[in-house]
């Protein structure tokens, strides 16, 4: 396995972790099929973003990326946490360019550089990851 696909697969694992540790404590990624069955994610309504976060640990980050647009459209969303969040199932659903995008639009958000543990930084760290050429990643 090359280092590139060695990290991916790391990055993978360590979002899932932060899914079920951040969204579905209790419940297993397995359970997110049933937790959460196709025809839901169709209501008018969007769920919380946490059910995103469920998704993309299920790795159905389709799914996850539409609910995570939906939450954005949202009055008094907070961008850079579902920026940042949507730049995370971008990347692992192998759309580089689209994740890079909301990655720059989270590190681009002052209001939430003002926050202690601000997902801006966290962005921005994942901008700088992405830059690294293959190699030295």
């Amino acid at each position: 396995m090359d280092r590139v696909a060695a990290i991916e697969q790391l990055a993978a694992r360590q979002f899932d972790l932060l899914v079920v540790g951040g969204g579905i404590i209790g419940a297993g990624i397995a359970e997110v099929g049933r937790a959460v069955p196709r025809e839901r994610l169709r209501l008018a309504a969007p769920p919380a973003p946490g059910v995103a976060e469920s998704l993309a640990g299920a790795r159905r980050y389709d799914e996850a990326i539409a609910l995570y647009r939906a939450a954005l459209a949202r009055p008094g969303a907070d961008a850079a946490a579902l920026n940042t969040r949507l730049g995370m199932a971008l990347f692992l659903a192998g759309r580089r360019a689209d994740a890079e995008a909301a990655f720059r639009l989270a590190a681009a958000d002052t209001e939430a550089a003002m926050q202690p543990g601000n997902y801006a930084d966290l962005a921005s760290f994942w901008l700088t990851w992405l830059a690294q050429p293959p190699a030295t990643r």
